[in-house]
């Protein structure tokens, strides 16, 4: 047998413990390096849907003032058509009452007055008299302003013989609807004030 004397020296082996754990922490800062990158990533994904929502909203928004805009500017233009219309169809209401008061008997007065059309109202009025309502409606009929007089009805109330004298009220009760001329009145409205 033969006997082999190694006089070199055995190298020792290495520890590659520690390289190994260099590795490792540098696999790990490697992988919180990717993940950190991965977040901000995502995060500056979601910065940049959110300004695309706000760009979107902000879009939304225009449009949305910009119709709104269209439609105050159309309700101003039709309210204002609606007022011009009004104010063209209004008759001076108490210069007309106190007109149509003077055309009134003595023992006359008026229950309501109500207006049913820019140029037409109902009048309730109460009379002593049969005759009292053909002379107030012959009146009416000869006022220039007045285009159309019609009787509705006339209702006739029974009186009590025990009812106070402050207390009376006529006992014929007339419904006429009257139908006005606004220009034939602004002209006689007109001649009044000279």
């Amino acid at each position: 047998m033969k006997v082999e004397i190694n006089l070199l020296e055995q190298k020792e082996k290495q520890n590659v413990v520690p390289y190994l754990l260099g590795l490792v922490a540098l696999l790990a800062l490697l992988l919180i390096w990717l993940l950190l990158y991965m977040d901000k990533q995502a995060a500056l994904d979601e910065v940049e849907d959110v300004n695309s929502q706000i760009q979107q909203v902000r879009v939304q928004q225009q449009e949305y003032q910009e119709a709104l805009k269209d439609e105050v500017q159309t309700n101003r233009r039709e309210l204002k058509r609606s007022v011009e219309a009004l104010e063209s169809n209004l008759f001076p209401a108490v210069s007309l009452l106190e007109r149509m008061v003077s055309l009134l008997p003595e023992r006359g007065f008026f229950e309501r007055y109500v207006y049913v059309r820019p140029q037409s109202l109902l009048l309730y009025v109460r009379f002593d008299d049969f005759q009292d309502v053909a002379a107030y409606t012959n009146r009416l009929i000869d006022e220039d302003y007045v285009s159309d007089v019609s009787v509705q009805q006339i209702t006739s109330n029974v009186l009590e013989e025990d009812l106070d004298p402050t207390q009376y009220r006529p006992r014929y009760v007339a419904e006429y609807e009257v139908t006005l001329d606004k220009d034939l009145w602004e002209e006689g409205d007109r001649e009044d004030e000279d």
